[in-house]
């Protein structure tokens, strides 16, 4: 009986260099930092300015067959994200972005992280296909998505906006209402 070995994908690092995106001299100071750092290869080339967080995406779905999403202007159904508790999304860096039948896609920090792909499994109820965003992202759609108390101090341009827009029809019903009065009162 012949046991057929599952191929191991090609390291990011050699996809990288072979694809010219990194040079051995950058591959080789990420290493020097990973060694002292921990972490990952991938995120140590973003951190030591070989690469950005965006071809870092790009190349780590290539590599795990999957592909990346856009977080910035993407609109996620409520009943979607309300799968997920906001402890789970942030433990985990993770994001759901859409439901089909009993299967949840979800944005991952680390979409390979066994714990928190059975997290949200036993949380959801749901299968899990895990996709890949760039990781600052992620964290400003946690933010966006998933408010803290922290993150309601501090609202977002838009939300400010919004804040402000209710005000003013506010003010305005308030101006109307006390005008009524007025002229009620003093006819």
């Amino acid at each position: 009986m012949t046991s057929m070995k599952k191929s191991e994908p090609t390291k990011i690092g050699e996809m990288l260099l072979s694809a010219g995106i990194v040079t051995e001299e950058q591959l080789a100071r990420a290493l020097e930092y990973q060694a002292k750092e921990g972490g990952r290869l991938g995120s140590s080339l973003v951190k030591i300015g070989a690469i950005d967080e965006d071809v870092l995406a790009t190349f780590l779905a290539m590599q795990r067959g999957t592909d990346t999403i856009s977080l910035s202007k993407r609109l996620i159904p409520r009943e979607v994200l309300t799968l997920v508790s906001t402890a789970t999304a942030y433990r985990f860096g993770a994001i759901p972005v859409s439901r089909a039948d009993k299967t949840l896609t979800v944005v991952l920090v680390d979409p390979e992280d066994r714990e928190a792909l059975k997290t949200l499994e036993r949380e959801t109820g749901c299968q899990i296909r895990s996709q890949i965003a760039p990781q600052t992202s992620i964290y400003d759609a946690l933010k966006r998505l998933y408010p803290t108390e922290g993150s309601l101090r501090t609202p977002t341009p838009s939300q400010s906006q919004e804040a402000r827009e209710r005000l003013r029809r506010k003010l305005k019903e308030i101006r109307q209402l006390a005008e009524e009065i007025e002229r009620e009162l003093y006819g």
